[in-house]
């Protein structure tokens, strides 16, 4: 599943050919290597792509508001993952949240 917005993004998701995939990028490959590279679900957010894209549509009379009161606490999220592993009984899934030092 990929969630996106605009035409060009569609576009490029449709037309996705051979070259830098996700698990390319060095932000991926570190929290995969963290949360397990055996699962059978895996989920990825890009929280601070995610920020910049809502950031983008915060109004102008709102922004001043927005840059007090929540992006200092917001600045901090990088990624989340999570992957699970079945098991007989009991499955096994881990969640991790990423954080800047910023």
């Amino acid at each position: 599943v990929v969630i996106g917005s605009g035409t060009d993004f569609v576009k490029s998701v449709i037309d996705a050919s051979a070259g830098e995939s996700l698990a390319d990028t060095e932000r991926f490959s570190t929290a995969l290597t963290q949360a397990g590279k055996e699962h059978a679900a895996l989920f990825w957010l890009d929280v601070a792509a995610m920020r910049g894209f809502v950031e983008s549509m915060v109004p102008d009379s709102d922004r001043a508001d927005y840059d007090a009161n929540l992006k200092p606490y917001l600045e901090a999220f990088d990624t989340v993952i999570g992957t699970t592993i079945p098991g007989d009984e009991l499955d096994s899934s881990t969640v991790i949240i990423r954080v800047t030092g910023n």
